[in-house]
């Protein structure tokens, strides 16, 4: 009877167990991998309001918000998001990962050791590894900005010179709308509030942000809406100037069927909208 041998490692092998390139299947398997991690990964945790990244980068757009209660089943979520889901849309697996939570409490969290399997249902075979995870507290580019008081953008909120309202409420509006902004977008933020003489004004950390809140209140409020903008310098990397954005909002103190008096006549508001009424 004819024998048949694996190309690679001189195993005898039956016909069936024959893969591409001639050899048998653990030398197919180690030459071609279900997967391939590295054997330790850095984490980036900001001290003070608990984002994430995978990268030490001052790029807003690697960090994340946290999430989750716990920090391992965060880090778990981030793991298949930021690593797995990458390779897993390549190659049809379902990864699985088990984490050592005592090495989490031993390194007083500073490190924990995870186990993580990939399962392919095309080739009916599964791999699993260990991987260190090392977890690294520092201050991500958004705290940095808010300690540091930098902002792109300003709101100044006002009162009409008709009649003075309580502007407390619509400030509250506004952190209330802008915390649901930043859920999704992680690098748009109030960096303070200031009271005025007439008002608050709230500086914002991109110009971005500026434009959401500009129409978010003209769903919710009447108002007259002015932009404008100042030159605050240079641009250290490109040379272009720098200008930062502010948005003046007056709050019209009127609602429908109110009377208000014009050269002696009286008259009754209808409609109002951003531009007349």
């Amino acid at each position: 009877m004819l024998k048949r041998f694996c190309a690679k490692c001189g195993k005898e092998i039956s016909k069936g167990e024959f893969l591409p390139g001639y050899i048998c299947s653990g030398c197919y398997y180690e030459k071609n991998p279900l997967f391939n991690l590295k054997e330790e990964y850095n984490v980036y945790l900001c001290n003070e309001c608990k984002s994430f990244s995978f990268s030490q980068s001052l790029d807003k757009s690697h960090w994340k918000a946290f999430t989750e209660v716990d920090f391992v089943k965060l880090l778990e979520n981030a793991l298949k998001t930021d690593l797995l889901n990458k390779i897993s849309s390549k190659k049809s697996l379902d990864f699985k990962i088990e984490f050592d939570r005592e090495s989490f409490e031993y390194s007083n969290g500073n490190y924990i050791i995870c186990n993580i399997t990939g399962n392919s249902s095309i080739e009916d075979r599964q791999k699993s590894t260990e991987c260190l995870v090392n977890i690294k507290r520092t201050t991500c580019p958004n705290c940095s900005k808010i300690h540091g008081k930098r902002f792109e953008a300003v709101i100044q909120l006002r009162n009409s010179n008709l009649k003075k309202i309580d502007l407390n409420k619509i400030v509250e509006d506004i952190k209330k709308y802008v915390d649901e902004v930043h859920l999704n977008h992680y690098e748009s933020f109030i960096i303070e509030i200031e009271k005025s003489n007439n008002g608050y004004n709230i500086k914002l950390s991109n110009k971005s942000l500026i434009k959401k809140i500009k129409s978010f209140i003209e769903t919710q409020y009447y108002s007259i809406n002015k932009l404008s903008k100042k030159l605050v310098g240079k641009n250290p990397s490109t040379g272009g100037d720098l200008y930062r954005i502010y948005l003046l909002i007056r709050i019209i103190p009127l609602e429908k069927g109110d009377l208000i008096d014009i050269s002696k006549k009286q008259y009754v508001i209808k409609r109002i909208s951003n531009k007349e009424v």
